[in-house]
């Protein structure tokens, strides 16, 4: 519980000292790490679930008046330690390889990414329950790949062939997106329901969105970087 935590921590840290870019990108990771231990602690000493229940979104029209805090709060829980940490580094990825093309831009996908995503999979979740009842569409939603898939979709739209370099490790946005992007709909195909699926479609079409509205002020960015 700890460990994943203090990782974390140590990463924004370093981030901070570094660059002020990063200020708005440490914020975020902080609070995931802080509501990540405040998750563990109250599954620990109180009710297992509890946290879920009053900050997760749920897919249901009915639930959008009894918990409107819940489109952006969900995407501060994380089911286990790898799913918190490996959200925070694909972010801390992108950002660092971005944050001199469209760091503003970028908050602004990941934030609508996250509350476009789970209305998208309310509306066809809904849909499903109608014509195809016997699917599940009444869980709870959590974590923040809704956005980290609207950051990655719209980096392989605008700067495919930006290097990205972790450690000795290098590639090009357009192969580490196609690679996350896969990933996620693998996972979420053998692990969860279609409303997971239909979530992250929400990131990806946002940022599809934002790609063809700026596009202009992109090739601009791209010329003189």
């Amino acid at each position: 519980m700890i460990a994943p935590v203090i990782f974390i921590l140590l990463i924004c840290a370093l981030l901070y000292k570094n660059d002020d870019k990063y200020n708005m990108l440490v914020i975020l990771i902080v609070l995931n790490a802080i509501m990540y231990l405040f998750q563990c602690l109250m599954h620990t000493y109180f009710e297992n679930g509890i946290v879920f229940k009053y900050l997760s979104y749920q897919p249901n029209i009915y639930r959008w008046f009894e918990k409107p805090w819940s489109f952006i709060t969900y995407s501060f829980l994380h089911g286990d330690n790898g799913h918190l940490v490996g959200n925070m580094l694909i972010l801390v990825v992108y950002f660092d390889s971005l944050k001199n093309v469209c760091n503003k831009v970028m908050w602004k996908i990941y934030l609508t990414s996250v509350v476009f995503g789970v209305i998208l999979a309310t509306f066809i979740g809904s849909l499903y329950s109608i014509y195809f009842p016997y699917i599940e569409t009444s869980y709870y939603v959590i974590g923040a790949s809704v956005g980290v898939v609207g950051i990655t979709s719209f980096a392989l739209f605008n700067f495919p062939d930006y290097k990205i370099e972790i450690s000795i490790f290098k590639t090009k946005v357009k192969y580490l997106s196609v690679f996350l992007i896969v990933t996620y709909i693998l996972y979420i195909t053998f692990h969860v329901s279609m409303i997971g699926n239909i979530a992250h479609m929400g990131g990806f079409l946002t940022a599809w969105y934002f790609s063809i509205t700026n596009r202009d002020s992109f090739k601009l960015k791209k010329a003189t970087y």
